[in-house]
Order: structure tokens, then sequence, then C-alpha cells
């Protein structure tokens, strides 16, 4: 049996960055953003995982 990864585990990672003219509030926003970024990172990292184990567990020999 094969499990087809979801298309948020196999979706890169992406961080928010700083503009080259930052002002405090781009600061503040990207600071946030990026906390975000972050969760849904991890989160996407467990789904992978999840589904790897449940695919080894299928396919594991009675």
């Amino acid at each position: 049996m094969t499990l087809s990864l979801p298309q948020a585990a196999a979706t890169p990672c992406r961080l928010a960055v700083l503009p080259a003219d930052a002002t405090l509030a781009d600061l503040e926003t990207a600071y946030a953003r990026r906390g975000a970024d972050l969760v849904a990172c991890d989160a996407a990292r467990a789904l992978a995982v999840a589904t790897l184990e449940a695919e080894r567990k299928a396919n594991r020999p009675r």
C-alpha cells in the first residue's frame, strides 16, 4: 500500500523577510508573520512524518 504525501507536507516552507528599506512597522509585521510561518512549517513537517509512519505501518509484513 502506498500513501500519497499531502501537498502541505511537500511544499517548501517560506519565511517572511524584511524589505531593504524596512521600517519598525515592517519589522513588527515580519516578526509576527515569521512566527506563523514557523508554526505552519512545523505542522507540515509533522504531517510528512505521520504519512511516512502510516505508510511504513501499512507496508509492514504481517
